[in-house]
């Protein structure tokens, strides 16, 4: 992310983000993103691969005026596998986490 000029960022849940704003006031925002972590078996563009694609389109948009900012999300457990709760990190970017879900604790 930051090889692509993004500046980068992570939140309490350690969904890394990285954005691109353009010098423009007011523009909207395009996001994009993948989960980073997968399964077995998944097949090969599975995770992290994702990021990965957006990353290197934002490089090579790198030094170009865009006419809106753009930011990268690498989600953490979409796959639901360390709370047993699938697009964890979606949820918690979209303000859907219940009561109980930000209850839950691991070993």
């Amino acid at each position: 992310m930051r090889e692509a000029g993004l500046q980068v960022y992570e939140d309490w849940l350690e969904i890394s983000s990285a954005a691109w704003l353009p010098p423009i006031r007011n523009a909207g925002t395009v996001a994009c993103g993948s989960h980073i972590d997968t399964v077995r078996n998944a097949g090969p563009y599975d995770g992290a691969v994702g990021n990965r694609h957006w990353c290197a389109a934002a490089g090579a948009l790198k030094g170009r005026e865009l006419p809106c900012h753009l930011e990268i999300v690498a989600f953490s457990d979409e796959e639901g596998v360390r709370f047993h709760s699938t697009y964890l990190g979606a949820a918690t970017t979209a303000g859907k986490l219940s009561e109980a879900e930000l209850a839950v604790k691991d070993g």
